[in-house]
């Protein structure tokens, strides 16, 4: 193919491709992620290119990762130069991605990745842009799948790299990297190569400089093209079990304060196949991934989930924890039990407003003649109580150590922990429940039972209504 012909094939299949997957709508700003290798340095031209047809405008950004001395800082040099050429806007980070890997315990890959994302998106902020466009082509898609299958994936990782995944856009993905490099040649490009691609402690390498050739020569010369037409057919089956995901995580669960709560009978209704990935599903809502959690942690949870007993807990990486709870799983991260968990106390302001927890929810008081009420039975968010039987001040606050309570009804004093216990709250909730309070006498566990020992009777006279409610407001 002569090079005027690699370039309008090229540029017209990339143009399908963005149509074909929505990737860029007129007016839109695009941030490009340039390396200055061929692929990136490709998909600069080619966007430039289009740049008139998609109604676009496009900014640079490239990130000089300060791991190949003076050769990493001329592939900055070169990106600055070819979007200048460009008259293109263009910004460069320089980091020290190796000191970054350490501190965080990553690998170098992994660390760069996080430092040229977060850099993109830094960019698509202060630029005001719609999206982010990588230069993953059709090889690095098979290469991606073949890893995924040495690393014993399930479907999501058969599927490979996606078109378009949240902000990120891949308009190189169905070129291949014959072509890209055909690409460049004709459009008389000399990009910048990175040595460490041949490297083979890198598994990627070692797939792309050894396995795929392998394949290619000895089982199927079109490996890559039969990958990712695989990945294509598995893309369509992947979308509709995540639709079933979705449709069992709404009867199944509910996220309260953080916290999942997943119902085990209905849990137990679903096929495998959906219980291995609605677990998957509920811990990408708590923590925005499930990067770290692998096939045996999955089964650990389901196993926990079939035969555990109530209160006992399971520790999963990524500072996951489970808890059984009877007909329940709580599901949650430590991290964020660790917050609502915090110690807090006020005073209450009679009559008046307390704002609680920086304000996420409020106390309401004041003190009325019995005769002006005319039902002062108590629920989850209003008490009725004998003012004269309150020993003054008091306070809303959580549980601590010697806390004794004594329910409406009940015979006798007990410990707070009994009546949690007995009621079968859990324990990862009862740090957070407030509690109205007079030194180590609990007057009321807001949400659930008022206090005997204040209860109105015939003999009130003056009555102390209170009343909680949550603002949903975080300073």
């Amino acid at each position: 193919m002569q090079g005027n012909d690699i370039l309008s094939s090229v540029q017209n299949r990339v143009m399908l491709y963005i149509r074909k997957y929505k990737m860029i709508q007129p007016g839109q700003k695009i941030v490009v992620g340039v390396s200055g290798g061929p692929d990136s340095s490709a998909l600069l031209h080619v966007l430039m290119s289009l740049r008139g047809k998609l109604d676009a405008e496009l900014i640079v950004a490239h990130v000089e990762h300060g791991m190949r001395a003076q050769q990493s800082v001329e592939d900055a040099q070169y990106v600055v130069s070819m979007a200048q050429r460009m008259g293109l806007s263009v910004y460069v980070k320089h980091c020290d991605v190796p000191s970054y890997a350490k501190e965080h315990g990553l690998s170098q890959e992994q660390a760069g990745r996080i430092i040229r994302y977060d850099f993109f998106r830094q960019i698509c902020r202060y630029r005001g842009c719609n999206s982010i466009a990588v230069a993953h082509n059709k090889d690095d898609n098979a290469e991606t799948i073949l890893l995924h299958i040495l690393r014993g994936s399930g479907l999501d990782g058969l599927v490979g790299i996606r078109p378009v995944r949240g902000d990120i856009i891949r308009p190189l993905l169905d070129v291949s990297r014959t072509d890209i490099e055909a690409y460049c040649a004709a459009a008389g490009m000399n990009p910048r190569r990175d040595y460490t691609n041949n490297d083979p402690s890198y598994m990627r390498n070692r797939i792309r400089l050894k396995l795929i050739p392998f394949l290619s020569q000895n089982f199927n010369p079109n490996i890559v093209d039969s990958l990712v037409r695989m990945s294509h057919i598995l893309s369509d089956d992947n979308e509709f079990l995540s639709m079933c995901v979705e449709e069992a995580f709404k009867r199944s669960v509910h996220i309260d304060d953080d916290i999942a709560v997943l119902h085990i009978p209905d849990f137990k209704t679903l096929h495998k196949a959906l219980q291995r990935r609605l677990l998957r599903y509920i811990i990408s809502k708590l923590k925005g991934d499930a990067d770290s959690i692998e096939y045996l942690h999955i089964e650990q949870l389901m196993a926990y989930i079939e035969q555990g007993c109530v209160g006992q807990k399971l520790t999963l990486p990524a500072d996951i924890m489970a808890e059984h709870g009877n007909d329940k799983v709580y599901i949650y991260l430590q991290c964020a039990v660790r917050i609502m968990s915090e110690p807090f106390c006020y005073t209450i302001s009679v009559p008046g407003d307390t704002y609680v927890k920086n304000g996420q929810a409020v106390l309401s008081s004041c003190i009325i003649d019995k005769s002006d009420i005319t039902d002062y039975n108590s629920n989850v968010s209003v008490a009725y109580m004998d003012a004269d039987k309150v020993h003054f001040p008091i306070y809303i606050r959580n549980r601590r150590p010697g806390d004794r309570f004594m329910p409406i009804g009940s015979n006798g004093h007990k410990k707070l922990k009994e009546y949690f216990i007995d009621e079968k709250i859990p324990r990862i909730y009862r740090d957070s429940i407030p509690l109205i309070a007079s030194d180590h006498e609990i007057l009321w566990v807001i949400g659930h039972r008022l206090s005997d020992t204040c209860k109105v009777n015939e003999s009130t006279r003056r009555v102390l209504r209170l009343t909680y409610k949550t603002t949903g407001y975080n300073e």
